[in-house]
């Protein structure tokens, strides 16, 4: 269920440290954030750990976009648009030259 995975990234994530230094569970302030995400990205950069070797890619994102879309639905409406979601693989060769 999107929601339920979306519900748990959320109160995982949901942590600002306050001005006490101690991490506080906030929400709202995810949730603001979240509604003006406009894509989530992971960058793959080590040829060791492929992305279908290592489930946090998939957990993360997929945790990620479906709290971003909550999130906008919840500010815009179940017209909001859904963020893109993107993997760079970086691994390609020495340089850099990788592709997204």
């Amino acid at each position: 269920d999107g929601d339920e995975l979306a519900e748990a990234y959320s109160r995982r994530k949901g942590f600002a440290y306050g001005r006490a230094g101690r991490p506080l569970q906030s929400p709202q302030l995810l949730q603001s954030v979240l509604a003006d995400v406009q894509l989530a990205y992971q960058n793959l950069d080590s040829v060791e750990l492929g992305v279908t070797t290592v489930d946090t890619y998939f957990d993360t994102l997929g945790g990620v976009s479906r709290a971003i879309k909550r999130a906008k639905v919840a500010r815009d409406g179940a017209g909001a648009e859904t963020a893109p979601v993107y993997i760079g693989d970086q691994t390609r060769d020495g340089l850099g030259g990788g592709i997204v």
